[in-house]
């Protein structure tokens, strides 16, 4: 069991990635359902992308924050010298 966060951008984009690579194999048969296969996988790659921006984000922010604080005397962050 893992509590690892699964967010819904995640997930949506992982269907629509699986949804718009099948519909691109079902090309083959009707150029119509490759033109949706690359509609649904631009909408996966632009929220994969927004994903891993946000994340990111979050990783500034965070990395921020923890600088702020190094300077406090009351800061759980302390210098090792």
């Amino acid at each position: 069991m893992s509590d690892r966060h699964i967010s819904a951008t995640a997930g949506i984009s992982g269907l629509l990635w699986v949804g718009g690579t099948a519909l691109m194999i079902a090309g083959g048969f009707d150029l119509r359902f490759m033109g949706w296969g690359l509609w649904l996988t631009c909408i996966a790659a632009t929220l994969t992308i927004r994903r891993m921006l946000c994340n990111q984000e979050h990783v500034s922010r965070n990395a921020f924050e923890l600088g702020r604080d190094y300077g406090r005397s009351d800061a759980s962050v302390h210098s090792l010298r």
